[in-house]
């Protein structure tokens, strides 16, 4: 009998001893899990802040495009969306040759006599002209716009 305990002591001790490095394994798996969980939900906090001020963001930005942007539209605000229709404007009028005539015209009538008070008073007067002696297309019109501006723009630094 006394074999017996002897025996049913060491197979206690074993499972005691198994069941003890189970324990420990299951206690370090617990705490990396904790850790790893604790990790996520500061991720999860922080991504949810984020998205709370992205649509505080959006919020405020649509309250101000629908009311002070919208109440502070005015003349000039659509004299700027005009601006980009004179710009294409100035594009066909640069491959027109009637066009170009009449830029050279107008750089000859201001070196004649009309002198301009400023380049802007220049390229205003050649814009008048410039639209209406638009009548078709001309290969090398581009160019020579920008030479008669560059020449112009010249003389214009030379003389002041």
């Amino acid at each position: 009998e006394k074999a017996q305990k002897q025996e049913e002591i060491a197979t206690n001790s074993r499972d005691l001893s198994t069941v003890s490095a189970e324990l420990l394994d299951d206690q370090e798996y617990l705490t990396e899990l904790s850790k790893m969980c604790g990790d996520k939900a500061r991720a999860w906090d922080q991504r949810s802040k984020m998205r709370s001020d992205e649509l505080q963001a959006l919020t405020s930005a649509t309250a101000i495009l629908k009311g002070t942007v919208s109440d502070k539209v005015s003349g000039a605000t659509i004299r700027f969306a005009q601006k980009a229709v004179q710009l294409h404007v100035a594009e066909a009028l640069a491959q027109n040759e009637g066009a170009m005539e009449a830029v050279e015209a107008a750089a000859e009538a201001a070196e004649a006599g009309e002198q301009a008070s400023s380049p802007l008073a220049f390229l205003q007067r050649s814009g008048r002209n410039l639209r209406s002696a638009a009548q078709g297309p001309a290969p090398d019109g581009r160019q020579a716009v920008i030479n008669l501006l560059r020449n112009k723009g010249a003389e214009l630094r030379s003389a002041a």
